[in-house]
């Protein structure tokens, strides 16, 4: 059953979600300590500890009830993205996962952020409510919320519950950056069709390198936009048309 289950989610999700488990297993039996994969800049440049970049975005804190639904609503969203929008392009998501994290960690340094977690997964989830804007959320079963204003329900969650909104402004920010430059900007008479997010022809190369996509890269220079705009949503866009009932809880 286990394996029927793992099975189900795709491979990148797969990977991301094993790695938040792994580091909430570690600190919970206290292998490691959590003030040793939160980011911090001075550690990260004049102590060599690079680690940090990669686990101040999947520690999500040792193994609580809160810290499982969190796992859960990552896993949840993250599949979907892999698995609808950017299905047949591995390697976009990989390129969106990694310019979004480099950002983050740019905000992380000038705001003093210390856990990118949350940013994280508000990140993929903002991405995919836009890409998704008939989806509809009963949360907790009696809220309806339309999708693309999921993201500032937890974020209006978090202010009723008295806690920093900071880290989900983070990742709506980052998320917002990609959607709009990548499905809004392209569209727009001053862009002249470019696509600044695109992903670059060596990156592709490089995932086919690594196994971790089958994606074709096309010839013809102008034919190779890997899906812009309208094109590359079409499918999603058809699929998500009577998408009007999703339950978060």
């Amino acid at each position: 059953m286990l394996e029927d289950i793992l099975s189900g989610i795709p491979p990148i999700t797969r990977t991301m979600c094993g790695m938040i488990l792994l580091l909430s297993v570690m600190t919970y039996t206290e292998i490691v300590q959590p003030y040793n994969l939160y980011f911090n800049f001075k550690l990260i440049v004049f102590k060599f500890q690079g680690w940090r970049l990669l686990t101040d975005l999947f520690y999500f804190g040792d193994m609580k009830l809160i810290t499982l639904f969190k796992i859960t609503l990552f896993c949840r969203f993250s599949s979907k993205l892999e698995d609808q929008t950017f299905r047949g392009n591995t390697a976009n998501y990989c390129y969106f996962l990694l310019i979004g994290a480099l950002q983050l960690t740019v905000i992380a340094s000038l705001f003093g952020l210390f856990n990118l977690s949350g940013s994280f997964e508000t990140m993929i989830l903002y991405l995919w409510c836009r890409r998704n804007k008939n989806a509809l959320f009963h949360v907790f079963g009696l809220i309806p919320i339309q999708a693309p204003y999921l993201a500032w329900f937890f974020i209006l969650m978090q202010l009723i519950l008295n806690q920093s909104i900071v880290s989900d402004l983070a990742g709506i920010v980052v998320g917002h950056v990609y959607y709009f430059f990548y499905d809004v900007y392209p569209k727009l008479p001053l862009s002249t069709g470019a696509n600044i997010m695109k992903t670059p022809r060596y990156f592709v190369k490089l995932c086919k390198l690594l196994k971790i996509t089958d994606q074709k890269l096309q010839d013809d220079e102008d034919a190779n936009e890997e899906n812009t705009g309208d094109d590359y949503f079409a499918g999603e866009e058809n699929q998500n048309q009577n998408a009007q009932d999703e339950f978060l809880f």
